[in-house]
């Protein structure tokens, strides 16, 4: 908190840096040396056949149903996320020039494959490695999300357990750092200043932002020891999950819209984000729990469907917004004439 606070947007870039760097090193090189302990692929893969055949299916337990489809798909979307989230699309704003989106995709998406191909490979790794024929995640590990640090301290020497515990630690702050700040840009610079203070100078909105980077991580900590001490039982991955759904939900679909729709209006953007934000609690919390398709809709998780909500939501409103759709068109017809008197 003291480096964000202190250092905005950069000092987030620089600590990313080396954060990312730490984190793709340790995913990509922790699964090589626990394969080779293993004995090599047809080992590790003949151990996860022992334990459950479907371990190695695409389609998971279930196999070829709704359930099995629904699960495939909901893990997939979790990749929709990538496509607007605030704290990936500012990175794109504060290019120099669009010759530098080119190298920056490639390194975002090289990057994304390699840590996350290392670390589904460390959970399978893990799971042939800890557990016996038959023998269920539970039994085995006791707490399935501790299998990289259990697997660091199994397979190399004591001092590099603790290089891990950092890597863990940095892929958390690499994301912590990004939405405090940009939080405190949209509260700051989006409200603050564009709204209700106009006139208010560069060193001033710096002394604010700092204010309101501090004032909310000390109410997401607050958030964030609450709900952990009220809900003990649920996993890192499933808040981590939420939240990801709700920022890609709320975003992403306004993202696409604003990027490759030119009718899109202030109302059906509105509308869009709205839609996103309230049926992903709405799914999680609520829908899951209905009888007899609940367990159903939980397979399918709330980010597809609170995504295409929102996009199909904005493209509805958008269309039915006469005066919004009239304001784009003088819009353009203005924006066609300063092109010709150009």
């Amino acid at each position: 908190m003291v480096y964000v606070t202190s250092g905005g947007f950069v000092a987030v870039v620089w600590s990313d840096i080396f954060q990312g760097s730490m984190m793709v090193a340790g995913l990509a090189l922790l699964p090589i040396v626990a394969l080779v302990s293993a004995g090599g692929f047809a080992a590790v893969g003949e151990r996860l056949q022992a334990i459950d055949p479907s371990l190695l299916s695409p389609l998971g337990a279930e196999g070829a149903t709704i359930a099995g489809i629904f699960s495939v798909v909901g893990l997939a979307a979790i990749g929709l996320g990538f496509l607007g989230s605030p704290q990936i699309f500012v990175r794109f704003l504060a290019l120099r020039s669009e010759r530098e989106i080119a190298p920056g995709a490639l390194v975002a998406v090289a990057w994304t494959v390699i840590a996350d191909s290392g670390a589904v490979a460390i959970g399978l790794l893990g799971r042939a490695i800890f557990s016996g024929p038959g023998e269920s995640v539970a039994a085995a590990l006791g707490d399935a999300e501790a299998v990289l640090p259990m697997l660091v301290e199994h397979l190399m020497p004591a001092f590099l357990v603790g290089l891990y515990i950092a890597i863990i630690l940095s892929a958390i702050m690499s994301t912590v750092d990004s939405l405090l700040v940009l939080a405190a840009s949209a509260v700051v610079r989006d409200i603050f200043q564009k709204i209700y203070r106009p006139e208010l100078a560069d060193a001033a909105l710096v002394r604010h932002s700092r204010a309101a980077t501090f004032a909310l991580a000390i109410v997401a900590l607050a958030l964030a020891l609450t709900v952990a001490h009220a809900s003990p039982d649920r996993t890192v991955f499933w808040f981590a999950i939420f939240g990801w759904s709700g920022i890609a939900a709320t975003f992403c679909p306004l993202m696409i819209l604003s990027i490759f729709w030119p009718r899109v209006t202030q109302r059906g953007a509105i509308a869009a984000m709205l839609t996103g934000m309230i049926l992903v609690p709405a799914w999680k919390l609520g829908l899951v729990h209905l009888p007899e398709v609940g367990p159903l809709l939980a397979e399918l998780s709330e980010l597809p469907p609170a995504f295409a909500a929102s996009l199909l939501v904005g493209v509805a409103v958008s269309l039915g917004d006469r005066d919004g759709q009239a304001r784009l068109a003088a819009a353009g017809v203005a924006e066609e004439l300063a092109e010709a008197g150009r």
